[in-house]
């Protein structure tokens, strides 16, 4: 929502790659609308962050693009031994054979298998899957200059580097998912202790875990510490947490019931 050429949001997400993209889509799949603004264009020139862990396939099932991660990842029958090897060509140190990896059979423990799907792959699945809820809007070449925090909201600066005009978004939250070697100031300044008990959330964990430790510590917040609740409105859930917070903010983010996981 815009007003005399200032945005408003319930939650500003910082860093568009695969972390800031998850959140974003977990977010607008449960109804909550967030900006989520990425200093870059979404290429990525280099091959990084191949491997997706069960856990992580658990979310992407959830969300309904397991499939489609398996599908531009690794071929099912390539292998995922570990070598450790003197150099390219010289001896065998050690093996370890992962069995449990790649393929589509479930485990004992999940429906789901570790798979290998580099980001350059993997980011365009995730970007088209939180673009697809009509509550998140992704701004490319645009990056956080500086924000200000309040006792309820934040109100960030942002800089159009397409364009070069730089703006204000305010936001009831403000969450910083743009790498451990981010220079942001959402970053920078999450790591200071004025900040951890504000309503800035810094997360370096690849974004699915974020989202489950996120969601529980807010349903357990809601559980069990009384807070304020808007007229009409359903309790705050998923992303209303804050990093090491010991209460709610008093402006909260209202989300719509959790749909029902899809059936395997």
């Amino acid at each position: 929502m815009a007003s005399n050429g200032v945005t408003h949001t319930p939650v500003l997400i910082v860093g568009g790659g695969p972390v800031g993209l998850a959140l974003a889509a977990d977010l607008g799949w449960r109804g909550t609308e967030c900006i989520v603004v990425e200093q870059g264009d979404g290429t990525i020139a280099h091959p990084r962050a191949n491997a997706e862990n069960a856990r992580t396939m658990e979310f992407f099932r959830r969300w309904g693009i397991a499939d489609a991660v398996r599908e531009a990842g690794t071929p099912e029958d390539f292998p995922h031994t570990v070598l450790y090897l003197t150099s390219l060509t010289g001896f065998e140190i050690a093996r370890i054979e992962r069995p449990d990896h790649g393929g589509r059979a479930p485990t004992l423990i999940s429906p789901e298998r570790p798979q290998r799907c580099n980001q350059i792959w993997l980011d365009p699945i995730l970007r088209n899957l939180a673009t697809s809820f009509d509550g998140v809007t992704l701004q490319l070449r645009c990056r956080l200059e500086s924000f200000v925090q309040h006792d309820d909201h934040v109100v960030a600066t942002v800089h159009d580097l397409t364009t070069g005009e730089r703006r204000q978004i305010i936001a009831d939250y403000l969450i910083a998912c743009c790498g451990g070697h981010s220079r942001s100031a959402a970053r920078s300044a999450s790591s200071s202790r004025a900040i951890r008990r504000s309503n800035t959330i810094s997360t370096s964990s690849f974004a699915p875990r974020s989202c489950g430790r996120i969601t529980t510590r807010a349903r357990r917040r809601c559980t069990s510490s009384p807070m304020r609740k808007a007229s009409g409105a359903p309790w705050s859930s998923s992303t209303a947490a804050r990093c090491g917070g010991s209460a709610f903010a008093a402006r909260t983010i209202t989300t719509t019931p959790t749909p029902s996981m899809p059936p395997p």
